[in-house]
C-alpha cells in the first residue's frame, strides 16, 4: 500500500492571519471574562492556526481552531477541500493530544457558511 501525504498548505497564507488574531483575541477575552483570575496560553500557528489552552476547575482543557477566511458567496459542505484537510488535521491533534489531556475541543470558525450536499455528489464519491 503506497502512503499519500495530504497538502494542508494554505494558499494565502497571508488572507487569514488577521481573522486568527481576532478570534484569538477573542478567546483570551472570553477566559478573562469568565474569571478575571484565569490561566491561560493562547498562539496562533502553533498546533493549529489558534490553540487555547486554559485552566478551569484544576484542570486544563485544550481548545484547537481551524480559521477560513473565504468570500461570503463561497459555502463550505463536508466534501470541500479545506473541510477534509481540517478534518484529518483533527484527527492528528485528536490522537496526539488524547494522550496528555482529556479536555481537547476542536472548533472550526469560517467566515462563509455551510452549503448543501448535492445527491450527485455522493453518488460519485
Amino acid at each position: 500500500m503506497t502512503s499519500v501525504s495530504i497538502n494542508r498548505e494554505a494558499s494565502d497564507k497571508t488572507k487569514g492571519f488577521r481573522l486568527q488574531k481576532v478570534r484569538a483575541i477573542e478567546l483570551m477575552l472570553k477566559s478573562i471574562n469568565k474569571d478575571t483570575d484565569s490561566v491561560f496560553y493562547t498562539a496562533i500557528e502553533n498546533v493549529e492556526d489558534v490553540s487555547h489552552w486554559h485552566v478551569e476547575d484544576n484542570s486544563q482543557k485544550n481548545y484547537y481552531e481551524e480559521d477560513k477566511n473565504y468570500a461570503a458567496d463561497g459555502k463550505f459542505t463536508i466534501h470541500s477541500p479545506a473541510v477534509k484537510n481540517t478534518l484529518v488535521s483533527f484527527f492528528d491533534i485528536y490522537a496526539n493530544q488524547l494522550k496528555n489531556s482529556e479536555h481537547v475541543y476542536l472548533g472550526f470558525y469560517t467566515t462563509t457558511g455551510v452549503g448543501k450536499e448535492r445527491k450527485h455528489t455522493l453518488d460519485n464519491g
